[in-house]
């Protein structure tokens, strides 16, 4: 899933590339056209299911900056991270759930204590 993002992702940067050298090879401001910034507009593809969406965002990037810099800023944005998963997997919140839970504190470390009880998953 991620490659195919990474694939699609550089296509649309080649066809900017070719896009960005016809401007260049047209206009009388060459090197001043570096200074401008580079719009994107993000859409997911229909059939992707991992990734979050962010269709509709605009993306703003610098002209030099890199293919690599690009794809890890992509990533890091629309890839899921463990919070965007569904939480009824999780023991602790069914239990939550069903009835309260009452933490009492004995002594530091002990097996009482609400970060204990999420970490082993309400055992």
């Amino acid at each position: 899933m991620v490659h195919i993002l990474i694939l699609t992702l550089l296509r649309v940067f080649i066809y900017l590339c070719f896009l960005f050298y016809m401007y260049v090879c047209m206009s009388s401001f060459c090197v001043q056209i570096l200074t401008r910034r580079l719009r994107f507009r993000l859409e997911k593809a229909s059939g992707e299911s991992c990734l979050i969406d962010r269709t509709g965002r605009s993306l703003k990037m610098e002209p030099l900056s890199t293919v690599a810099q690009l794809e890890r800023y992509l990533l890091k944005m629309v890839a899921k991270q463990w919070y965007d998963h569904d939480r009824s997997t999780f023991a602790f919140v069914r239990r939550a759930r069903e009835n309260p839970v009452v933490f009492q504190h004995t002594h530091d470390f002990d097996e009482n204590g609400v970060i204990y009880w999420i970490g082993t998953n309400a055992k």
